[in-house]
């Protein structure tokens, strides 16, 4: 469960990619939760013709060792 002050969210779709419609202009924080966490957080400006953005999130760091 998520919970923030916001009512902007959206699920990426199968190429990874995700939009947010209806986003007022201005200033805003674009959070990533992926795995349990957040993994990503920026500012942004929103304008009039939304922003394009390019978000790598990799989760190899996140991962436990194996034993080999």
């Amino acid at each position: 469960m998520i919970v923030t002050s916001s009512p902007f969210y959206s699920a990426v779709d199968e190429k990874g990619g995700f939009k947010l419609n209806d986003v007022p202009e201005g200033p805003a924080t674009l959070k990533v939760w992926s795995n349990g966490r957040w993994v990503h957080e920026r500012a942004v400006e929103v304008t009039p013709k939304g922003v394009d953005l390019t978000i790598k999130v990799s989760d190899a760091a996140d991962r436990e060792p194996t034993e080999q």
